[in-house]
């Protein structure tokens, strides 16, 4: 009898050793940002909703200030391979990536916010990689170019953008 409440007390102390453990293991891995914080799943859904919301009101409503009347100035499935090509131009954030080459197609195809709308949408969200491993998590099309290019890249293509009269900016 006595050796039952012994096993009965030690089973006990493991269970609250495990309960506890468990508890401190997630709060680490929330604050390294392995898992995300219900805070974070909140603001990443509000953010894929304002996104969303930018290609709707931009497809719905064109801006006729805007180059080629505020349309899209290619054809739709140039965009998908723009962004495929974009990616393979950024994904690598260290030494294999084409900054340069992505700059220029940002610069120069990007005519209006319904081209940006385009880009977005078939974009998507995309890995990041460093030496070949995934870095982070999957980031959005503003995310990336501005993870990826330079602050003289961004502010020239905020600029060319201002230029044509465009909402969008990075």
């Amino acid at each position: 009898m006595n050796n039952k409440k012994q096993i009965d007390i030690n089973l006990v102390i493991y269970a609250g050793l495990a309960i506890g453990g468990y508890f401190a293991i997630l709060k680490v891995l929330k604050s390294l940002g392995f898992i995300k914080s219900k805070e974070q799943l909140e603001a990443e859904k509000l953010a894929d909703q304002g996104r969303q919301k930018f290609i709707d009101d931009i497809q719905a409503k064109p801006d006729k200030k805007q180059t080629a009347g505020g349309t899209p100035t290619k054809a739709e499935g140039i965009y998908a391979i723009m962004a495929d090509q974009l990616y393979e131009y950024l994904k690598y954030s260290t030494f294999d990536d084409n900054k340069k080459a992505a700059f220029e197609m940002l610069y120069v195809k990007m005519l209006n916010d319904a081209d940006i709308a385009k880009m977005m949408k078939y974009f998507g969200k995309r890995q990041e990689y460093n030496f070949g491993l995934p870095v982070g998590r999957p980031k959005d099309f503003n995310q990336f170019v501005t993870s990826n290019l330079s602050s003289n890249y961004i502010k020239a293509l905020n600029d060319s953008y201002q230029k044509y009269k465009m909402k969008f900016r990075f």
